[in-house]
């Protein structure tokens, strides 16, 4: 037999379990519900008025038992995850004293546990492929470059052009890999890194200087930067990386003209990176980051990019595409100052 098992505590329970059981302090089995039943494999009739112990599938000595036993010695709130051998499966048993009895909520979590077990696989494997991929593919490309820079020398006309091509693309392929590789760390962290106070001035002056030294062809040029502090991580460097290499490599002039311009507003900063290239259509914005329906399967969507909204978002800022005059392309960065309360959780 089944009956209403009600209880004041039940009701902060009862969105969270699939099962209860409930005993008196002799852990006789004073009632269960269907949600146990199933859960356990057991019947109401043969289980109500006779010993826990002996009437379920539970060890009074195993991991399950012992955590039971202290929970009613204790008298006191308790929540636990425990393993069931014989059934094979993860539960959350929460344990909730009222009067003189006792309420054992069940909840099956075998399918978190298979999935956090598959999050971890994935997570070595990503770490695995993020070796191969910043030590043996970007050392290769390095090499690559390296050699095609002596070429200069040896190559006129036609040569020369397909030799700039070579150049450009293995540059594109090197901050692939650095992208990749900040990339890798926002997953295997899981969105929890934490922020800190970051001086915008070194870093942003820091990687425009390592962004001329790679396209020695672009103009990059900067105003004033402020010396303020804003809220971040290491990876505000790959932010800025990103932002001014794509305006590099997706300019289709001879020369590249980036411009850097950063001011205060409020409780943010604002760094607008304008170029001189094509620009990027008004309904193609969103799919640049990797923001819309097709994510980064999108044709416009570019790993870099949406590495950038992702890790910008989780400062508590944003990023946006404004059109530039007379042609070509305004990034604009909002990124919150230190001192503001609230914000990002984290990237």
């Amino acid at each position: 037999m089944t009956r209403d098992i009600g209880c004041t505590a039940e009701e902060a329970f009862e969105h969270v379990s699939d099962g209860c059981v409930v005993v008196d302090s002799s852990w006789t089995v004073e009632a269960v519900d269907e949600g146990f039943e199933e859960l356990l494999d057991v019947d109401a009739d043969d289980v109500v008025g006779r010993s826990f112990w002996s009437s379920l599938p539970v060890d009074r000595d195993g991991d399950l038992g012992g955590r039971l036993h202290g929970s009613m010695e204790s008298s006191s709130l308790s929540e636990f995850e425990c393993y069931h051998e014989e059934l094979d499966n993860w539960f959350r048993v929460f344990c909730c004293p009222v009067e003189d009895r006792f309420n054992i909520y069940l909840r099956d979590i075998t399918r978190e546990k298979e999935a956090h077990r598959r999050v971890e696989r994935m997570n070595e494997s990503l770490l695995l492929l993020n070796r191969i991929v910043r030590h043996d593919v970007r050392n290769d490309m390095a090499v690559v470059q390296g050699w095609s820079e002596e070429l200069r020398g040896y190559v006129d006309g036609e040569g020369e052009e397909i030799l700039d091509r070579v150049i450009d693309t293995t540059r594109h392929a090197i901050r692939l890999t650095e992208s990749a590789r900040d990339y890798v760390e926002v997953l295997t962290e899981g969105g929890s890194t934490e922020l800190e106070a970051v001086s915008l001035k070194p870093v942003l002056e820091d990687e425009l200087e390592r962004c001329r030294s790679m396209y020695g062809d672009a103009s990059i040029e900067s105003a004033e930067i402020p010396d303020v502090d804003v809220r971040g991580n290491a990876l505000l460097s790959s932010v800025f990386n990103n932002v001014v290499g794509n305006a590099v490599e997706h300019n289709d002039t001879d020369r590249p003209n980036v411009d850097v311009h950063v001011e205060v507003e409020d409780d943010f900063v604002r760094v607008e990176v304008s170029d001189d290239g094509p620009g990027v259509p008004e309904e193609r914005r969103d799919d640049v980051f990797g923001r819309g329906l097709e994510g980064l399967d999108a044709p416009a969507a570019g790993l870099g990019l949406h590495l950038v909204d992702r890790v910008v978002r989780g400062y508590g800022g944003d990023v946006w595409i404004e059109g530039n005059e007379p042609r070509g392309a305004v990034f604009v960065l909002k990124l919150p100052l230190a001192a503001t309360e609230g914000g990002g959780d984290g990237v």
